[in-house]
Formats: C-alpha cells, structure tokens, sequence
C-alpha cells in the first residue's frame, strides 16, 4: 500500500499539478491573491510553491513550536 509521501510517489510532479490546479479554481473563484504555507522542514513543498511564483512572507509558529512557511502567489 502507497501512502501519502511515499518514496516511490516522489519527484513524478503530482505537487506542481496539484497546486496548478488549486491556483486556476482559486483565479476561477476570483482569489487574486493566494496564501500557501509548508511546514519549515518541507524543502520540496517550498520549492513547489517558489516554482509557482510564490514569494516567502513571515514565518509562522505554531502553539506547539512547529514553524509554518508562509509564501503569497499573485494569481491571474
């Protein structure tokens, strides 16, 4: 059984489609301006996200002290 993240699942693209797809509903829904977080040790969902134009903001921590990557996309 293949769980979310599994090695054999990795670099086939399925983040960079799936963003693509969130980001065009979101222009379809009129959201110009597009919040997308990653949790700080997530390097490839932070660089999905930067691959899609995504410029970093602060950082967020959690009650718990997990860092939250915070980065807006300029939708059209």
């Amino acid at each position: 059984m293949l769980r979310p993240g599994s090695p054999s699942e990795r670099r086939k693209g399925y983040a960079i489609q799936m963003l693509t797809l969130a980001l065009e509903k979101a222009a379809e829904l009129g959201i110009q301006k597009v919040l997308v977080v990653c949790d700080e040790d997530n390097i490839a969902s932070a660089k999905t996200i930067i691959h899609h134009g995504g410029i970093p903001d602060q950082d967020y921590i959690e009650e718990n002290g997990n860092v939250v990557k915070r980065f807006w996309i300029e939708n059209s």
